[in-house]
This record gives C-alpha cells, sequence and structure tokens, in this order.
C-alpha cells in the first residue's frame, strides 16, 4: 500500500516539474502574422458633366423688332436681295449679341466686329442679303441670333415674279444670264451653263474653237450690248493684246478667263491656236475712217 502510495506521488511530482517547461515553451512560440480581411472594392462612377444652362427666348423686354418676318416679290433675273430687321434694347443692361447664323449659305448677314454689345435704350439695325442665283419660285431662309441673355429666330422670304410671255421670258432669261456672268463670269463653265459654253469646245482648235467658244457670244444673233464686236477694233490688237484676254478675262465684264490655270476650259495649245485665229481674220488697227463715230461700251471694249 505505502509502495503505490509512494508512486504515484512520484509522478505528481514529475508532472508539476514539467508544466513550467512546457508554458514557457508555449509562450516563447511567435504567434502567426495577423493577414488583414479586405472588404470587396465597390467602383467609383464618375458624375455625369453637368449640361451647360439652356438659354431659352430673347423676351421681348429684353429686344424689341419692327417684325420677325421680313417678305418680299421681285423680277425673275434679281440676282441679290437685302432685308434690314430694326431692333431696341428695352432693358436696363446691354445686351451682348455673340453670333447670326443663317439657314443656307446663299444668305448672309452684314455684322461688325463680333461680340457686337448693344447699350441699354439703344436701337440697331441687322442687315441680311439673300443671293437669288439659281432658285425659282418662293424661297425662305431662317436667321438665328444667338445672345447672352437668348436666342432670337428671323425668317426672310423671297417670291420670284416669273415672266408671262415667250418674248419677255426669252428677254428675261438673257437679262438673268447676263447679270449672272456679270456677278461671276466663270459661272459660264459651270452648272447648265457648260452645255454651251465648256462642251462644244473640247479637243477644237483654231476656227473651229473660235466658233464654238467666242462665237456663240461675240457673234450672236441677239448679242449684248455689253458684248463687244470683235471685227470692230477700237485699238491696236497683236498676238500679246489677244493672249492676255482670252487667257486672263476682263475684271468687271462678262469676258471669263478661259484659262485652265484660271479656272478656265482651254489650254495653252488651244488658247495659242485661238490667238493664231484671230491675228488672221481680225483687224489690227482701228480703221477710223469706217467706223468713226461707232461707240462701243468702255466697260466691255477689248
Amino acid at each position: 500500500m505505502n509502495v503505490r502510495i509512494a508512486a504515484v506521488l512520484a509522478l505528481l511530482t514529475s508532472a508539476l516539474l514539467a508544466a513550467p517547461q512546457v508554458q514557457a515553451q508555449a509562450v516563447a512560440q511567435p504567434a502567426p502574422p495577423l493577414v488583414p480581411v479586405l472588404a470587396p472594392l465597390t467602383p467609383v462612377v464618375p458624375a455625369p458633366p453637368t449640361p451647360p444652362p439652356q438659354v431659352g427666348e430673347l423676351a421681348t423686354s429684353i429686344i424689341t423688332w419692327n417684325t420677325l418676318d421680313k417678305a418680299v416679290s421681285v423680277d425673275f433675273g434679281t440676282v441679290n436681295v437685302p432685308y434690314e430687321f430694326l431692333f431696341t434694347n428695352v432693358s436696363t443692361e446691354p445686351v451682348t449679341i455673340l453670333s447670326v447664323r443663317t439657314s443656307c449659305g446663299c444668305t448672309t448677314a452684314q455684322l461688325p466686329p463680333m461680340p457686337w454689345t448693344i447699350p441699354p435704350g439703344s436701337n440697331d439695325a441687322l442687315n441680311i442679303t439673300m443671293n437669288l442665283i439659281g432658285k425659282a419660285g418662293t424661297v425662305v431662309k431662317s436667321v438665328t441670333m444667338q445672345t447672352d441673355k437668348g436666342m432670337k429666330n428671323l425668317l426672310v422670304r423671297c417670291t420670284i415674279l416669273q415672266l408671262q410671255s415667250s418674248t419677255q421670258m426669252a428677254s428675261g432669261m438673257r437679262e438673268h444670264n447676263q447679270m449672272l456672268a456679270l456677278a461671276d463670269p466663270q459661272a459660264i463653265f459651270k452648272g447648265d451653263c457648260a452645255n454651251c459654253h465648256a462642251e462644244p469646245a473640247k479637243g477644237k482648235l483654231g476656227k473651229e474653237l473660235y466658233t464654238a467658244a467666242c462665237g456663240i457670244c461675240h457673234e450672236a444673233e441677239h448679242r449684248a450690248s455689253s458684248v463687244p464686236d470683235l471685227k470692230v477694233a477700237k485699238q491696236e490688237r497683236n498676238a500679246e493684246y489677244w493672249r492676255n484676254w482670252i487667257s486672263g478675262g476682263k475684271q468687271g465684264t462678262m469676258m471669263p478667263a478661259f484659262s485652265v490655270g484660271l479656272g478656265g476650259i482651254l489650254t495653252d495649245e488651244q488658247i495659242g491656236s485661238l490667238v493664231e485665229h484671230l491675228m488672221k481674220t481680225m483687224p489690227t488697227k482701228p480703221n477710223l475712217s469706217t467706223h468713226a463715230g461707232a461707240a462701243v461700251p468702255a466697260a466691255a471694249a477689248h
């Protein structure tokens, strides 16, 4: 019995002696590193851009107009039509006009340097021009004026009156075409006009070229008074004279530049052949006894 008790006591004593070492070893071991737990990222959505402030209609309490819609009627053959819109700044603050836009390139605004400031209590005018080349019937275009106080839409209208009789139409068409040629002499080489003034001249030289490109105007039955008779010499005309006229035309008249390099239809070879033909067939010096007193319009005299 005593032996058993002694054995148990010995085991208890050994266990008590070993406990501090185990505890020391447990304390001596380093703790494992902490791994942070990250929350899932939420994507950042940028805020939508702030839209620019909307500018509304320009109030009549700020700018008053004599009219917002101008309509005119013109005869067939009219090239440009002017319009004038009168307006007054009736407010107590200046109004700045930022831009004036038209709905078509044929309609233009004549403007001072922009921006255009209208002082309180003052009045002014907005001038518009409509070009009627190629137009028929009733033409309507819009004009938009943008200011720092709002925008205003205006309308310009033009009714082109048609000629009644065939004689009037033929005469009116000739006058219309002449006005177009004065506004832009090179226009005879474009659009429908090219069928008569450009296509027939292709590939031709000398006399044939003269008939196709020159005679159509200078030898025409209804030759316009502003188109000179080439058979009448009002000054000395040498080869250089003819070459300059054919190549470069004459500013302020219906005579276009025929040289390809200046927007015309003739090559250097064709122009050279025309010069040679004219030197052989047209007088080079004025005949004062035969043509004394003959009058040729100064603007068209060659």
